[in-house]
């Protein structure tokens, strides 16, 4: 029997609370040594075999109290110590310590991982089977722990065992990992393996991964290996395994980069995580691949990437997004062919792109923005980089439950000397709306391939949205130019932007406003106009010379108006000059009338110095404004010396009116087409009768709209006006209060019928410039005169009555039974009596006889005897050829 001095050493020289008196240990049933040693406040049951060979101490910690683990370690053994990070606090449920040789401190952390949880392929995992890491364990030990199954045997039941491969010399962290009904045990060294502390964790500190072979299939996911990471970090001591897997379905394989879970020892808290996916498909001529990274948007993960569809004849780059979101998937698909596919010179197709999004919104950006937007991007090859698309997507195409869209884009160029890509999009759901995005790029003179590039003379691009959007009853049409715009130089830079919006329902409904480089500086412009930069150069011709200008025009429902400005400049040390010149106009076409603001500055500076800095100013300027007709206006000239005011012309600043006559000429449609009438449901079908159009409807689903190009503030018959608003005159006749009466008839066979139809009026907003009371030119006057009556819905008074059958006598459908005798007695059938059974004429028998010889050489082809098939009579069997075999003469039946 070994000597149990080492042991009861051991055990005496622990630095144990209490007395020290030897340690007691009794034999119990299964004659192993039990007892209890105290270390701190913390009652350790002790066990140990007979011989006294080992023991091991356990503790079980029932109210979750957070230990110091160096301390305790350090208060068994300063060497075991030696092996636990100082500050490493956990909250643990058992804690071990053993004696073999050496001395093994273990803890059991109670902590379990369902990789159920693990992001997007946890829920593919079979439902009857288990995939967790089970029994985490922080391990250690002052010299090798190999054989650790008689220690096991000492542990009381619940405690979880020592792994099977034991404990290096060191730290080490073990864990159960469970597949199914199969298990494998992790265990990772993480440092201090010397007697070296400074050694402590250094594997920990360089970010050492310890990787196990799995090589398992789990559903439809292939586990090749795992690794186990240890990392002492300023919040304490954080545990990771890592998860080398790839997800297969339907031959396409996803590898799940970064797929890892872990958690701080200190408090179990655990996290899963997934950095992105790769994409790989492989079936025949297509190949696709693809990578995807993790994004956190607003907490939810969201995998963005690119991906590129090959085949033999072309390449398809895509984007992409996929995320699970409020209980729903959200996917987002993007993809360009970048192939050449022909078309006519001027809409020549040099490549398509198409998209759609699953519970995705589309953000379309502003016109200054379309360039760097990701599916325009995508399709022209931006400037922007695959990351920079990536990040962008989140914000392009946000996370919206209800919420889809398709996009179509088609890249094309025009005679090779316009480049453009026009893109459609659709989205639907809460609410509908329709945009084309565009982008044409124009190079003069157009760059020829293989010939050395000439600076180019200019390059315009020219970004393009069109929006329709009935929810809001608006079509809208906008262009600007990005910042590559330039002529004549790169130093001459082009802006400038174009807009049409047009309101066809909602507050806004009849206004519209049609805009090129902005609106004249006195205008105030309306909220829902859209702000368009002015059409403008700006050009540092060399050092001296500047050179820049401007250019607008805008139409809205009263008024005309335009303008542009010119500036240069041109300084050389202390001698500078300039000019100056800039016009705004306004113009309203009937009655015709013009006002103009010009102003005109040339000047010429010296600075010289002489006790101090002084200027000589030479400056000439002179204001205009203008109006007509006639042509009138003022001129203020101002010298440097000298101001004064020149008048001309003689007409009046303000316009004169029109007569009835011009006003509907230049305004109102031909008589017939003043007032229209139209039906809005229950159409069947037209037809013409006498060369007139007449409507067949159906009337329970009638409806009637009448409209009228004048506004009316009267009606016949006490048609109901509702709330509309009758303080409208005719303007460009200077006419500030009208009366128009709204006459509506119906009749049925000559007699009058309103009162069977329910009338609804329906108001629209008018031109103010046509419609309002008052003569004037002012920019900033009324636009619209607002809810004017404009005509009636007409629906019946009372859904037409069901209709009905018509009725039939009773008796009509009333019957009494004939009897009729022998009705089910049937014919007597007659016997078959046949009236020959001979073949008199020996037709039968001569026709089979005359073809022997082919019949036996197909028969030898069929590999068949011809011996055991007669086709003659032979004398040993005469009834056994095959005409008696088969063939009989044909039955006759005889007559009664």
């Amino acid at each position: 029997m070994p000597s149990p001095t080492p042991i009861l050493e051991f055990l005496a020289e622990l630095d144990v609370d209490g007395p020290k008196a030897p340690v007691t240990l009794e034999v119990d049933g299964t004659k192993d040594m039990g007892g209890s040693i105290t270390i701190g406040p913390r009652a350790f049951v002790l066990k140990a075999p007979s011989d006294l060979s080992r023991f091991i101490a356990t503790y079980h910690n029932d109210g979750g109290e957070e230990i110091d683990i160096h301390d305790l370690a350090q208060a068994i053994s300063s060497d075991l110590a030696k092996r636990v990070p100082p500050g490493l606090t956990i909250r643990l449920e058992d804690v071990l310590f053993a004696y073999q040789g050496g001395v093994l401190f273990g803890l059991d952390l109670g902590a379990d991982f369902n990789l159920s949880n693990l992001p997007l392929v946890g829920k593919t995992f079979p439902k009857d089977q288990t995939l967790a890491v089970n029994d985490l364990q922080i391990l250690a030990a002052s010299a090798p722990f190999t054989d650790v199954e008689a220690l096991n045997a000492l542990l009381p039941e619940g405690v979880t065992p020592l792994p099977a491969g034991g404990a290096q010399k060191g730290l080490t962290v073990a864990a159960t990992m469970q597949f199914g009904a199969e298990h494998q045990t992790l265990a990772l060294n993480v440092g201090g393996d010397d007697d070296d502390p400074s050694t402590l964790g250094a594997a920990a500190a360089s970010d050492h991964v310890k990787w196990f072979k799995l090589q398992k299939t789990f559903g439809p996911v292939y586990f090749d290996k795992v690794g186990a990471r240890y990392q002492q970090q300023k919040g304490g001591a954080v545990l990771w395994f890592l998860l080398d897997a790839s997800f297969t379905l339907a031959g396409l394989t996803l590898s799940l980069d970064g797929l890892a879970f872990g958690s701080p020892l200190k408090t179990f808290a655990p996290t899963f995580a997934l950095d992105g996916l790769g994409l790989d498909l492989r079936r025949g001529p297509l190949e696709i691949g693809g990578a995807f990274l993790r994004t956190t948007v607003g907490g939810v993960d969201e995998y963005d990437g690119a991906a590129l569809f090959k085949t033999e004849q072309l390449s398809l780059a895509a984007l992409g997004s996929y995320a699970f979101y409020d209980g729903q998937p959200s996917l987002f698909v993007y993809a360009a062919l970048d192939e050449p596919l022909g078309g006519p010179p001027f809409f020549f197709v040099e490549g398509l792109a198409a998209g759609f999004g699953y519970n995705r919104a589309l953000t379309v950006p502003p016109l200054g923005q379309l360039a760097g937007f990701p599916l325009v991007a995508a399709a022209v090859g931006g400037s922007g980089t695959p990351n920079d698309e990536i990040t962008n997507l989140s914000q392009s195409v946000p996370l919206a439950v209800g919420e889809d869209f398709l996009a179509v884009g088609v890249k094309f160029t025009t005679f090779k000397m316009i480049d453009s890509f026009a893109l459609v999009t659709a989205q639907f759901g809460t609410r509908f709306e329709l945009d084309v995005l565009g982008l044409s790029t124009v190079v003069v003179p157009t760059p020829v391939d293989g010939e050395s590039a000439s600076p180019p003379l200019a390059e315009v691009q020219l970004a393009l949205r069109a929006s329709f959007i009935p929810d809001e009853g608006l079509l809208a049409v906008s262009g600007q130019l990005t910042p590559a715009s330039f002529i004549l130089s790169r130093a001459c830079h082009l802006t400038g932007g174009f807009a049409f919006y047009s309101w066809f329902a909602g507050p806004y409904a009849g206004d519209f406003v049609f805009t090129i480089g902005g609106y004249h500086p006195a205008f105030a412009v309306p909220t829902h106009y859209p702000r368009v930069p002015r059409l403008a150069f700006n050009w540092q011709v060399d050092p001296n010379i500047t050179i820049k200008g401007s250019a607008y025009c805008a139409l809205i429902p009263h008024t005309l108006m335009a303008g542009g400005y010119l500036e240069a400049l041109w300084h050389s040390g202390p001698l500078q000059a300039w000019f100056k010149a800039s016009a705004d106009f306004q113009i309203d076409w009937q009655p015709y009338h013009y006002d103009a603001q010009l102003h005109v500055d040339v000047g010429v500076q010296y600075t010289y110095h002489f006790f101090g800095t002084h200027h000589i100013t030479a400056d000439v300027g002179a204001d205009l404004h203008l109006w007509g007709p006639a042509f009138s206006g003022t001129a203020h000239v101002s010298l440097w010396i000298v101001s004064f005011t020149v008048s001309f012309g003689g007409a009046s600043p303000h316009p004169g009116s029109i007569d009835w006559p011009t006003f509907k000429r230049s305004f109102l449609p031909a008589d017939d087409a003043v007032c229209g009438i139209t039906v809005k449901s229950g159409l069947l079908k037209t037809v013409t009768v006498n060369e007139e159009k007449q409507w067949i409807v159906n009337p329970k689903d009638l409806a009637l709209v009448t409209n009228s190009v004048i506004p009316s503030n009267k009606t016949t018959g006490g048609l109901p006006t509702g709330k509309a608003k009758f303080d409208f005159g005719i303007a460009p006749m200077d006419v500030p209060d009208v009366t128009t009466t709204l006459t509506i008839t119906v009749t049925q066979d000559g007699t009058a019928a309103e009162g069977d139809f329910k009338f609804t009026p329906i108001l629209k907003n008018v031109p103010a410039g046509m419609w309002g009371t008052k003569l004037s030119p002012d920019l900033n006057g009324q636009t619209l005169i607002a809810d004017t009556l404009a005509g009636f819905e007409i629906i019946p008074a009372k859904q037409p009555a069901p209709g009905e059958t018509q009725a039939i006598p009773r008796q009509n459908l009333q019957y009494e039974t004939t009897p009729i005798p022998d009705a089910f007695a049937w014919e007597s059938l007659q016997p078959f009596t046949a009236q020959t059974t001979d073949d008199a004429a020996g037709t039968i028998d001569t026709s089979i006889l005359s073809t022997e010889e082919t019949r036996n050489a197909l028969l030898n082809a069929l590999g068949l005897d011809t011996t055991t098939i007669l086709l003659t009579q032979d004398s040993q069997h005469p009834n056994r050829w095959i005409g008696n075999d088969f063939i009989v003469a044909p039955q006759i039946q005889s007559q009664p």
